[in-house]
Formats: C-alpha cells, structure tokens, sequence
C-alpha cells in the first residue's frame, strides 16, 4: 500500500495504455512503472533495452554455489577406451534385452486371475493324475521356467486357501465337525495327539494340508528326543505309504516339461490333455512334487546328523529309518545308501556289525543294486586314515556277496578291489594276517566268475607269489589257493607255483596252526593228482613224509591218508616204498648206504656210458 501512495504521488493521474491497461492495475499484479513502460512500448514495434539493476550480487551467487555443493557432483573423466567399453557394454545389454523380450512374449493367460474352484481331487493319488506325462525336458534353455514358477506357487497357493474355506463352510456337520476337531488337536493336543493328527491331515490331502507336513518335518529336526524320534516315525510312514510315487525319482520344477507347458499356454484353442485347466493343475502337481523333493531331502540330512549322534539309539533309529526308506523308495537312494555305508566305520561294534547286516539285506531285497553297493563300500575302503576294524568290516561284505556268472561285471570289480587293497596292505607293516586271510578269501570267492584272461589280474599274481614265502601259514594257504585257481582256470600251472608250494611243506607254523591242515592237504591232494610231472609228484610225496616227523599225531595220519588215496588215483607211486626201479636201472635201496641216508649223484650222459 505504501508503494502505491508512492507511485501515485510522483505520476499524479493515472495513465492507460491503448488496451484501456493503467497503471494501478500494473502495480496491483505486482509490477512498477518500468514494466507499465515497456507494456506501452509493444505497440509501437520498437526493440528497447531496459537497463535494469541486478537485485543479487556476484558474490552471493558464489556463496549459494558453495552451499549446494555442485564440486561434489563433477562429471568424471572419461577417456576413448571407456567410452568404447561403454558403448560395447550398451550394446550387448540392448541385443540380450531385445533377445530375451522376443523370447518371453506375453502369455494369453492372465497370470493374476486365480480359479475360484479346487481343481486338485483329494480321492486321487497326485501322483497319478497325470500317467501319461511326457518326458521331463532338462533343457537349459527354458525361459519361462521362472514365470510359470512363480505362477505355480500363486496356483498352489490359491488351492490351499480354497481347500481351507470349503472345509470351515462345508455343509455336512460331520465334516466340518472333525476338521475342526483335527485342527484343534493339531495344535493344542497332547504330543502323541497332534503327530496322529498331522498325519492324518496329511494322509487325506497331502497337496492341501502341506503345512502339516512341514510342522512334521519341523518337530522331527526338534532337540528332543522323543520328539524327534516322534515326528521321525511319522514321515517315514507317510513316505512309505502313498506320498511318494512308486518306481520312480521326485522331479524338481526344473526338470518337468516346460517347454510343453509354454506351448499350451501359448495355443489360444488349448483343449484336452493340455487345456487351461488341466495346465494349472499340473503346475500344482509340479511345485507341490517340487517342495515335497526339498522336504525330503533335508529329512534325509537330518539323519545324516543324526546318525552321528553320541546316543546309540539315535544311532540304530536313523539307520532303520534309512533302510526303510532305501529299500522301499528310490528317492534319495545315493545319500541314504552313503549313510549306512559310512556306519561301517563307527567305532561301537554294535553299529558297524548292524550297517553289515542292513547292507546284507538291501542286496538280498535288491540284487541289481549289487554293483552300486560294491562300488560305494570300496569308495569307504580306499579312503585314506581309515580304522583298521572298519576295513575288515568292509572286506568281510564283500566277500560274502553272492555271485553268478550272469554278472561277471561284479565279479570283476571286486577282484579289483581286492588286488589294489591287497598292494596296499602290503606296504603296511601293521597290516594283520586276520585282513589279509579275509582279503584273499575274497578273491578266492570272486576269481572264479571273472574272465582270467585279464591282463591287470595277471600283473597283480606277482604280489601273491611274494605273500607266500613271507606272510603266515594262513595267508600263505589262502595265497596258494588263489594261484592254483587262477592257474588251473587256465589250465596252466606252472613251475613257480610247484616251488612255493614246496618250499610251504616245511613252514614254521604247520606244527601249530593246526585249523588250516585240512584246507593246506586238500589244496596238495588236488595239486598232486592233477600234476602232469610224476617225478615231481615222488619229490611232494617224499618231503611230505619227512615232514610228518615233526608234526602231531592228527597231521601225521592224515597225510598217510592222504597218501594211501593218492597211490590209488597214481598207481605208479606205490613202486617208490616198494624199491622198484628207477630210471637208469638203479633201485631206491641202491641209492640208499647202509646208515639209511639217501645219496644224490649226477646224471650219466650218454657219452659217459659208451666211455665206461
């Protein structure tokens, strides 16, 4: 107000301008007499140049510059080599996004819009809803597999909602009546109670009540034992029972048929097997049979840790779960099969023994899993720092397998185990003849069903030839069973294995280990009567008899048994106790002086004799 008195004062009238504008008006909108100036000077066409002063000095803008900090915010220093980067970069982004935006075109259906009926049954088994289901495509390349991921969820979801309002507004009584009651117990029953209801919930609907298999894989990973214990029992149970699908592994989403799925959503006149309806109920079939994989998998970590518990009954509980499970389903089988396995290690003798026995029966239950258990026990007896007891464990399994020349294979890998074993066991000092008769008992099982003609069986016969002369009678036995076998499978016998046998007549501890005399007399019966040579059959015979002068009773009568026989199948022994004559015309009482010592002497050539 006071500056328009002011302005009023020194103009006096008010002053208009062609469109009827004064200058009230001017100061009224805020302007001054220079603005009501120029406004009168646009219709004259004339360019003016108003000299005005600055309101703001210089240094007050570069002190509102310094407060705003524009330093802070400089472009940084680009050079040709980034810009090149740069642009490069840019470009690769633009052609992976133009790319992945014309693959993954929009589906026609709207992934939003969730049905408003269930549109799983709970009177079918989930797992055979769909028989006919192709082949899962494990496809790298699935650029939907995300999408219909998340839709599935969305879809599963929906379903479990649907089932939950149906039971509350279900109009049978009954019905409504015991959901009810099964979900009060659930959740404020007695422990017993509420893991018979879980289970129950479960058993009925098993893609609706998923929660309760949850709660259920919870209370088995629970600290408490009982507890555990509890809901442990309860889903082995249920996966024993009609939750997991027979004769086959569970997917993962991933390796469904996707891309199939895509093409049908995609299809706008999608009938059939493969209509709308039918593609969500897969895709709740897919991600149910998806969680329920990883609901499996982390019980079977669960026992895992389990299985190391300091508790022997937590021990022997995760090894029967595990074997229920191994034999009946083939989920998981690989880390359930490692589990047992690995139990052959365990220090209480009661476990290992146990692991023994289960393995024993999943071979009998199974026998083409034969070859897989074979090849995960020698993965556990070739494992370096391995206990003593725990190799002869595994050697003991091995040995004990039935064989069959149906599968050579499985033969042949555990000849193998054995010879690479037995090689190391050598270079062990330690090493007790009690691992080693049992190693060769193997081998001596399992040779007969290879192929002899082998060539890295032949090159690891060496080591067993240096077993005899310097391992203990038991060994030595078992080696020289082994050799014989191989030999006589190829009808070969040769010389070095008449000089180790012969050179076993004489061993320190035949006098005393007396349990394996029937095993070492019927391998020299056998070698006898099948040799070829008679004048090496006399040699075996005579230091036989020799050795029987230092020998027990019961060894002495059954080497003259032996012999007696032996004459019977060789009837050209009885002539040497009979001083029949040799060869050159010489008798055995010839070659024999007076003192009862026989005499050894040169053979005469042929030229000798005409000299003579």
């Amino acid at each position: 107000m006071i500056r328009d008195k002011k302005m009023k004062k020194k103009f006096g009238k008010t002053e208009t301008n062609s469109d009827g504008l004064n200058l009230d008006d001017v100061i009224a909108l805020g302007g001054d007499e220079e603005d009501f100036k120029l406004l009168q000077d646009v219709d004259n066409g004339e360019n003016t140049v108003i000299k005005t002063t600055d309101t703001f000095k210089d240094d007050e803008f570069s002190n509102l510059i310094s407060e705003l900090g524009f330093e802070k915010y400089q472009e940084p220093v680009v050079t040709e080599a980034d810009k090149k980067k740069s642009s490069k970069n840019v470009k690769d982004k633009k052609v992976s996004a133009s790319t992945k935006s014309e693959d993954l075109r929009p589906l026609p259906v709207d992934l939003n819009k969730m049905p408003t009926r269930l549109l799983v049954k709970t009177t079918t088994l989930w797992h055979e809803l769909f028989q006919d289901e192709p082949a899962a495509n494990i496809s790298n390349e699935q650029p939907y597999l995300n999408v219909l991921k998340q839709y599935a969820g969305k879809l599963f979801d929906n379903e479990v909602l649907l089932f939950k309002k149906k039971a509350s507004l279900d109009g049978n009584v009954k019905k409504s009546g015991n959901a009810q009651w099964m979900n009060t117990v659930a959740k404020a029953g007695t422990l017993s109670d509420r893991v018979a209801a879980l289970s129950l919930m479960v058993q009925e609907a098993p893609i609706h009540n998923f929660h309760s298999l949850e709660l259920l894989s919870n209370m088995a990973k629970k600290k408490g034992r009982r507890e555990a214990i509890m809901g442990l029992e309860a889903i082995r149970d249920l996966m024993l029972g009609d939750l997991l699908p027979v004769g086959r592994k569970l997917r993962p989403f991933s390796q469904q048929a996707i891309n199939v799925m895509t093409l049908s959503l995609q299809a706008k006149d999608g009938s059939g097997e493969w209509s709308l309806e039918s593609c969500r109920r897969r895709l709740i079939i897919w991600i149910f049979e998806h969680k329920l994989k990883l609901i499996f998998a982390s019980i079977v970590e669960h026992l895992t840790t389990m299985s190391h518990d300091a508790m022997e009954v937590s021990k022997t509980k995760a090894m029967s779960v595990a074997l229920e499970l191994l034999q009946s389903k083939p989920e998981q089988e690989k880390a359930l099969l490692s589990l047992i396995v690995n139990k052959l290690g365990d220090p209480k003798f009661k476990i290992a023994s146990k692991s023994l026995h289960m393995l024993n029966c999943v071979v009998a239950q199974h026998p083409m899993m034969q070859e897989i258990i074979v090849t995960e026990v020698r993965d556990l007896l070739l494992r370096p720092n391995l206990a003593a007891r725990a190799q002869y464990y595994c050697i003991c399994f091995l040995s004990a397998q039935m064989l069959s020349h149906e599968r050579k294979e499985v033969a042949l890998k555990l000849v193998q185990i054995y010879m690479s074993f037995f090689k190391a066991s050598l270079k062990k000092k330690s090493t007790s003849n009690k691992m080693l008769s049992a190693l060769l008992t193997g081998i001596n099982r399992a040779f007969p069903f290879t192929d002899s003609s082998e060539k890295g069986i032949t090159e690891e016969l060496n080591i067993l030839f240096k077993t005899v002369h310097v391992a203990s009678l038991s060994t030595t036995v078992q080696a020289l069973i082994l050799l014989y076998q191989v030999y006589n499978s190829r009808n070969e016998v040769p010389d070095r294995f008449h000089n180790a046998f012969y050179a076993s007549i004489l061993h320190t501890e035949l006098p005393t280990c007396t349990h394996r005399h029937p095993m070492f007399l019927n391998l020299l019966y056998r070698s006898m009567k099948a040799d070829v040579c008679e004048p090496r059959v006399h040699a075996y015979v005579k230091r036989l008899l020799q050795s029987t002068t230092l020998q027990l009773p019961s060894y002495c009568a059954a080497v003259l048994t032996m012999v007696d026989e032996l004459c019977k199948v060789r009837p050209a022994l009885k002539y040497s106790f009979l001083g029949s004559k040799l060869e050159g015309g010489s008798s055995l009482k010839d070659e024999m002086d007076d003192d009862g010592q026989e005499h050894f002497m040169d053979v005469k050539e042929d030229s000798d004799e005409e000299t003579g």
